[in-house]
Parts: structure tokens; sequence; C-alpha cells
């Protein structure tokens, strides 16, 4: 992990009192560093280059970027006339374990030594991994499915053969996925090079630091002669400024209420709406998003997904429709978000203790006793009607007073057949329910839909390694199909000089020749924000109208015609988007494959957000437990009628969902995972209790 700051300087005018400065007050995180696609020229393909940029910070220390304006912006206007000038990512401390492509090691006294990498075999699903001793002399192997998943010294190979260069020897059918460097000198050159930095910006940017050694996380001042700390309440333009990361210097005291011509309004009359919380920066942002969207905002973001909230500690973005339970939905203007790479216990949160009840979580989490409208909330799943018969749903965004936008779940087996299963609709609110918690009468109003179980769906590494999991889409056909041709040939002959496989044509293979790597073998984890069901579903149509064998899947799972088609269908929803209607196709294309590199691999993060928030629908209508009473006892449809096609939609959820069959565990509202084991007495211990107890 490295942790950086930024400094904003703005030229101010007169009215509004003058210069200021805004500053990181606390150190900002980056967990990952990458090198966007656009700077593969910059750094002429090389690794050692970027690092030498970042760590130096020459470019940053001579050239500050000039913008337009201030960053004093409310609502859209700019508050302040004045020209900003931005200092930003000024590296305080570097990371002692690295994971990047393999390279050479850095000059400028920081050098980090090659340790091991991780191998991936062809179809992206199986992980291996080698690593050295910290000498070098020995290469230790690590696979799960091997060796009763311990490490084992491979007394043949060498570092010089097996782990460094630009082509090691690799295990057939496998290929590097990422590599781990570990900084020489560890936590000692790690606070060193904190020390040498703080004193450099302490001097060139007036930058004051709380602690000298890394030990405790600093907090950063600003010590300019004629500049004070500016009042938190006096940044009317932030939508919270008590939780914002950032502190404003000014050289004039500001008035404690702004003039009138700012058009701000004073603490108690600012009401700020919660569009305000979630409407996106007009600079560059990164989304980061436990879906698997990551990447550059301005490229990644689709406004289809839904709004973004801000996480108040990495400053990245997330889909508000992808919290769990729905915990960013109704955020009040003084509350704070953290992300789940910030906060990991965020889930405890909404678990059970000791001193709360189940019925009182649940009461909490269903929000069982407000209206409806109050009770949908982005984040949750739902039901919805469609013909006779209701549906479930992830609920995406509120699109008016009485509309909802909403995700189908895939799953759904309609009865209309115009109704694409995993697609958006925009729905009314006459026509959406929830879990109906405890409400009896209404449920027994509501026919249900047939759809397939989540906990019956294979998981997202069986989807990914067998194409036909599940069936391509329209969408998808009206994108690929008039590339047939070139995917082909791209299949077939993929050295081939033809204009339809040109790397002009083929911007991931243009990729993979800079980079001199094989154009038959080398892996292309790059997916962009595409997710692992549009990923199945292009590789469904690929395999149905491409390859047509199963035998050939070896020659494109993981591999440039897939990553090709990938890119098409980035570039299909792109010009879709009315930014790109005057651009040509091929730089849209190219474009599609900056989206595509900037997103990050995905492979162990993404989170099917759809079948967690159908696990706890389901959950909630389907458990059969004394706190559900008889609203849980089979109430759905009674009063109107079979199910679609006589289903039984209780068949065949889990079992501990049911008190009768459940044996020692307790309810939760959430998914069985976090259930808590108790212990119950059998029949003839109580008897033997009860005799023991007359006894006495």
């Amino acid at each position: 992990m490295t942790s950086f700051l930024n400094v904003d300087y703005c030229t101010g005018s007169l009215e509004i009192g003058g210069p200021h400065v805004q500053i990181s007050a606390t150190p900002r995180h980056e967990l990952f560093f990458q090198v966007p696609a656009s700077k593969y020229t910059d750094f002429q393909g090389s690794i050692f280059n970027a690092c030498k940029e970042r760590f130096s910070g020459t470019k940053v220390f001579e050239s500050p970027e000039t913008t337009d304006s201030c960053w004093r912006v409310k609502d859209g206007e700019i508050l302040c006339p004045g020209t900003r000038k931005e200092i930003h990512k000024l590296i305080l401390s570097i990371p002692v374990i690295w994971g990047i492509e393999i390279e050479a090691a850095l000059e400028f006294g920081i050098i980090y030594d090659l340790v091991g990498f991780v191998l991936v075999d062809f179809q992206g699903t199986h992980f291996i991994a080698r690593y050295a001793t910290d000498d070098g002399t020995k290469i230790y192997t690590y696979d799960s499915m091997r060796h009763n998943g311990y490490p084992v010294h491979v007394e043949e190979m060498t570092f010089d053969a097996h782990m460094s260069g630009k082509n090691p020897q690799l295990p057939d059918g496998f290929m590097i996925w990422a590599a781990t460097y570990v900084l020489r000198g560890g936590l000692a050159a790690q606070d060193k090079f904190y020390r040498i930095r703080t004193k450099e910006y302490a001097t060139r940017y007036n930058l004051g630091f709380s602690e000298v050694t890394l030990d405790k996380l600093p907090t950063v001042s600003y010590h300019r002669a004629g500049f004070q700390e500016m009042d938190k309440k006096g940044r009317k333009w932030l939508f919270n400024p008590h939780a914002n990361k950032t502190a404003e210097y000014i050289s004039t005291p500001i008035p404690s209420r702004p003039p009138a011509q700012d058009g701000l309004e004073s603490e108690d009359e600012m009401v700020a709406p919660i569009a305000s919380q979630v409407s996106l920066p007009d600079s560059d942002f990164a989304l980061n998003c436990r879906c698997g969207a990551t990447g550059d905002g301005n490229l990644v973001y689709h406004q289809q997904d839904g709004e973004v909230v801000q996480c108040d500690e990495c400053r990245d973005w997330s889909h508000i429709a992808c919290q769990r339970h729905g915990r960013a939905s109704n955020l009040l203007p003084k509350d704070q978000f953290l992300c789940d790479d910030c906060d990991p216990k965020a889930i405890q949160d909404l678990l059970p203790t000791k001193r709360t009840s189940t019925r009182r979580l649940m009461k909490a989490c269903t929000l069982m006793n407000k209206r409806l409208e109050d009770r949908l909330r982005p984040g949750r799943a739902g039901l919805v009607r469609c013909s006779s018969f209701w549906y479930p749903v992830r609920v995406i965004q509120r699109e008016g007073p009485k509309t909802w936008r909403v995700r189908w779940w895939r799953g759904c087996q309609f009865v209309d057949g115009g109704i694409e299963p995993g697609s958006l609709a925009s729905i009314s609110m006459d026509d959406i329910v929830d879990s109906l918690w405890l409400k009896r009468a209404e449920r027994r109003k509501i026919r249900l839909g047939k759809w397939t179980h989540p906990h019956n769906l294979p998981t997202s590494e069986d989807i990914l390694s067998d194409p036909e999991s599940i069936r391509y889409t329209d969408e998808v056909h009206k994108a690929l199909e008039p590339h047939k041709g070139p995917l082909r040939r791209l299949l077939t002959s993929p050295n081939s000089l033809h204009p339809e496989v040109s790397h002009e044509a083929i911007p991931a293979k243009k990729w993979l020749a800079d980079n001199g790597k094989p154009l038959k073998k080398t892996l292309i984890p790059h997916v962009g924000t595409l997710s692992v069901i549009e990923r199945a579903q292009i590789a469904n149509w690929f395999e149905k109208t491409v390859s047509m064998s199963k035998k050939l899947r070896i020659q494109w799972m993981g591999l440039l015609p897939i990553a090709h088609a990938h890119t098409l269908f980035i570039a299909y929803r792109m010009a879709k988007d009315s930014t790109f209607e005057s651009i040509p196709e091929l730089e849209i294309l190219r474009k599609a494959w900056e989206v595509q590199l900037t997103g990050s691999t995905a492979i162990l993060r993404e989170i099917d957000v759809d079948k967690e928030c159908l696990e706890s629908l389901e959950e909630e209508m389907f458990e059969r437990t004394e706190r559900t009473g008889i609203s849980g006892n089979w109430q759905w449809g009674l009063d109107v009628g079979h199910h679609q096609d006589g289903w039984d939609p209780s068949f065949g959820v889990p079992e501990n969902w049911d008190e009768k069959k459940r044996m020692g565990t307790r309810t939760s509202p959430f998914p069985s995972q976090f259930n808590e084991r108790i212990y119950r007495p059998t029949q003839k211990e109580n008897e033997r209790n009860q005799i023991k107890s007359n006894a006495r």
C-alpha cells in the first residue's frame, strides 16, 4: 500500500478573500498501482520508467498541473473566479510488498527484489504460485490441488531460468498473472523514504506533518505566513464538510456568513439532497466497486448502474445499489460511508449481538413499520408484477416519485417471453413490493412467478470455465455479429496480415506485440467493467457462432480472440452514448481497449451482487421460524391461486430456514453463513435433567 497527499492552490480574488490552499488533512491510501494504457508511449512500455517518475516526483515538482476553475463549486456553479494549480499524488510512503509486472529493480536508492509470481491457467480459473528464498538459491511451488496444499521445493529449478527474465520457464498450460516484489531494506527503507519526503515537502510546499515516522498515520497542516485554516462550517460548497478529508487555508479571515452573491445558504438553511452526495465529480475519479467495476470513472461508469457514493477513507466511488442490504441508500448529510475495502467489518454492524434480538435487527433491516415506498431502496431486492405473477429484481435507483429502476433476476422464467432475464426496467410503484416481512394478508395476494434459486446457481469460477453455462443475450448478439468474420480469422490465424486482424483493427493484438508477448499463448485477464455474467454470455456467443466446437476452447478462452470480443462489446455500449456520436469507429475501439485495461482484472475480487441480494430476499420470504409466526407458514398466494406452472417456490430452499428441519442453528435475517450455532438438548436429556431437578 502506498500513501500520498494532494495540494491545490487557487489565486482567488478580492471578492472572496484572496488566495487559498486546499490540502489532504490525512494521507490517502492506494492499494494497487496501475499504469493506464494512455501512458504506454510516455513510459516506453516500461514499468521501470513509470516507477521512476512516480517515486522520484520530478514531474510533479517541476510542472504542477493548471486547471481552469477553483474547487469551490456548488450545484454546478463556480463560486471562485480564481485559477487553480494541482500538485497531486505526492508520495509519502512506498509499498514493502508490491505486485506488478516483471521488470528490473529501481534506481535512486530504491530497490525492489523479485520474490515470486502467480501463475494462472489459460481458462483463468486455476492459480498456482512460484517463489524464491531470500538468497534466491531455492525455488518453491504451491498448488492447492497437489501435495496436500503444501509448498514444495523443486531442486531442478533455478532463479535465472525459472524466475527472472522476460521468458522464464513455466509449466505447460500456465502463464504469469502477477509478480511480487519486496522492498530491499523492508520497513526501515520505507521509513527512511517517508522522512526524506516529509522534509522535502515541508521546504517546498510549507507542509507540516504530525509524525516523524510511519508508526502512526500523520495529519498534515499548512504553515505559510499569512494563511490560516478555514472553519469547516464555512465550506458550504462541500456536501459534508465535517467528514471531508481535506483542509482549506485562506489568506484573510472570512465572514461568519458567506456573501449573498455567492449563492450559499446558512448552515440551517442548507438542506442537501441525497443526489448531491452521489453526484459525480467533474474531474478524474476512481470507481472501485465490489461488483467488479474498477478503473477511471470517466471511462467505466455507466449511468444505468445507478448513483454512486464516495468512500470517506480511500475516496474511491462505489455503486449504491451494490452495497450489502442497501446500507448506502439512506445516508444523511453528516453520515460517514466506508467501502468494504476500508471497513471490512461493516457487515458485523448488520449481525445480531448478545444484546440485540434478531427480531429487532430484522425490524431495522426490513424497515417493516414504514411505508412500502420508504422500505424499498437501492441495494435491496424486491418482487415485481409481470402479468399475473411476481418475479424477483434488484432495486437500482429511484427514477421519480412513483418509479424505480430495477434489474430482473437472471434466473427468471417469464410467462411473457418479451422480457429478457437480467435486463433493466422502469417499474411503477404499484407493481413492486419487498419481502413483506410479517405481512401475512399481503403475502396471500401474491402469486409468484418461476425462477431459479440463487443457491442452485454455479459459482463464478464454474460459470467462467463453462461457455455453455449462460446463454448469450440479444445485446451480445447485436454487438458481436457484425464482427464474426474477423473473430473467426483471429481464432484460426492470429498472425495473419489481413486488414481485418491488423494491429490497428485489433487493439489487444497491438498490445501483445508492443509487449513482445506471443499472440497464441498469452493470457489477457483485462476485462474492464464486464461482469462475470456478461463475460459468460460473450463466451457462450463465441462458442456458438465462432469456434463451434468444445475442442477449440483451449485456443481462445482467456486469450486474444475472446479479449477482442470483450473490446467489441465495450465499444458497442460506448457507441450508444451521445458523447461518442461523432467519433470514428476505430477511435471508439481504441477507447474501449483503454477501458478494458483501466479496469482491474477482477478475477479474485468480484461479488455477484444480484445473487447476494436475492439470497437475502428469499430468506426473508421463506423463513419458517417462531419469529415469523403464521406469516412464514406458506402464505404466499393462498388467496389468489397457484404459482406459475404449479411451482412450489419454497421447495429446495436451504433447510436451515425451516425451524423444524434445522438442527442447532438460530435464525438470522441474513444468509445462513452468518447464523450462530447453539446447543439444543434432546428429549431424553430434558427428561434426565428433570429427574435430577426433582431429586434435589
